[in-house]
């Protein structure tokens, strides 16, 4: 069949336009291949920055302000997180909540729990999330912020075992300039006007029988103390309550209790879990308001250790001279920790001077035997510069070591320095705060 000339034009249009979209569906498929060379190569980039762990290190941070409920934390990747705590504040009170942080090695898809405390809450006999219950017309005290193994109510008596770091709350008042308000504390809460804070083995007394009694992770009590691991004592409102205690497992000082089903003290630093955190830090009366924690992916990797002085290290020196108030010579507690355990527990200890049993309720063992109460100090007397000596038995490379002297009442002690050795022959000084006053925190030294 022969085509006229319209129809041969009309054909060669319908070629053009065919020609023209089989060459524009050529640059399409040659873009859309370009394109995922080029996403390929963006994953292939992306992925080589990654480190084990799957994600670019410190990319990755969450924070948990106050909520009322407890909030659920799924690690994202394996490797190791920073967790730092803000503590609530009491009502009226003018002692803040504590801060606390470590570093703590999780797998991936690893769930905890994160309980942040009610602050600054002014209703009579009310209670606070995490916290405790005012009565006899007093207000609760801050809440604690912990991060647990179960979930749960906040009060639920198991879940309280299984906190893995804690920062305390301050304790309630009245408001009136005469009281005295106990802030969130570190190993121990500070004391109100009315009530003792909250140590590592129990709760601060009621300042009046009829207040309600506090318990293990519970303040009650008039005007409540502070929440902590152990919270302060409920107190009459004018005079203030105390605050609570803090608690990161694995810090030297802690004292972790036995079991899920059990409060005994073992006198060891590490959760009955086995974690632990390196790098610890507490701090006290630093927050106010209402309580709040920080999450934040570091690394696949452990940090590094800054300080060798801690590598290979067998014995544990530390010597004094009297102090401001006198000239004895006291030793509270040393700790050595690895891996969230006190090496040093129960090892040998040896003096230049010997125990004056006159004094203090301490001897040289109890130096080592994981409390740092201070009535359970030891007396060495008024013999000038005096040392002790802890033989860890094998070499360590240690993550902390702190020294507690006789703190109650805040003296200095003189010429302060603990060393550290491989050899007991050549030593390294490692501590020199001698002008510093002793805290329920101790003195530290830390490899990170």
């Amino acid at each position: 069949m022969k085509l006229n000339n319209k129809g041969f034009a009309i054909t060669s249009f319908l070629y053009s336009i065919f020609a023209i979209f089989l060459v524009i569906l050529s640059l399409l498929i040659i873009s859309m291949t370009n394109s995922k060379i080029t996403l390929d190569k963006i994953k292939d980039n992306v992925k080589d920055s990654l480190d084990d762990a799957g994600t670019v290190s410190g990319t990755y941070e969450k924070l948990f302000n106050y909520t009322g409920n407890y909030q659920t934390f799924t690690a994202p990747y394996t490797g190791w997180y920073k967790m730092e705590l803000w503590g609530a504040q009491g009502a009226a009170s003018v002692g803040k909540g504590a801060y606390v942080s470590g570093k703590i090695y999780l797998n991936a898809n690893e769930i905890l729990y994160v309980y942040a405390g009610e602050g600054l809450n002014n209703t009579s006999n009310d209670t606070s999330f995490n916290g405790g219950t005012g009565d006899n017309g007093g207000v609760p005290g801050g809440g604690a912020t912990d991060i647990r193994l179960l979930g749960g109510i906040w009060n639920n008596a198991t879940g309280l075992k299984s906190r893995i770091i804690i920062a305390a709350g301050s304790g309630s008042g009245s408001g009136n300039s005469s009281a005295t308000l106990g802030a969130g504390g570190t190993l121990i809460g500070s004391s109100g006007g009315g009530t003792q804070g909250g140590t590592q083995l129990t709760y601060g007394a009621v300042q009046n029988a009829a207040y309600a009694v506090s318990s293990f992770g519970i303040a009650n009590g008039g005007c409540s103390g502070g929440n902590g691991y152990y919270p302060g004592g409920g107190a009459n409102c004018i005079d203030g309550a105390g605050g609570g205690s803090s608690f990161i497992s694995g810090y030297a000082g802690v004292n972790a209790i036995t079991s899920s089903s059990s409060l005994t003290p073992t006198y060891n630093t590490i959760h009955y879990s086995g974690k632990y955190f390196i790098d610890g830090y507490m701090e006290s009366s630093v927050n106010a308001g209402n309580g709040y924690a920080k999450i934040t992916y570091l690394s696949s990797t452990k940090s590094a250790r800054n300080n060798t002085n801690l590598d290979n290290v067998r014995y544990i020196k530390d010597c004094i001279n009297g102090n401001d108030v006198n000239s004895s010579n006291h030793w509270v507690e040393l700790q050595a920790i690895k891996d969230g355990i006190n090496v040093a527990k129960n090892t040998v200890v040896t003096s230049d001077g010997a125990i004056v049993t006159s004094y203090g309720t301490g001897t040289l063992d109890t130096i080592v035997d994981g409390d740092i109460t201070s009535v359970n100090y030891s007396d060495l007397g008024a013999n000038g510069l005096t040392c002790i000596t802890v033989d860890l038995g094998k070499e360590y490379d240690l993550d902390e070591i702190a020294v507690w002297h006789y703190w109650a009442i805040g003296m200095i002690y003189n010429n302060n320095v603990t060393y550290v050795s491989d050899d007991n022959i050549s030593w390294t000084e490692v501590i020199n705060n001698g002008n510093q006053a002793e805290t329920p925190n101790g003195k530290r030294v830390s490899a990170y």
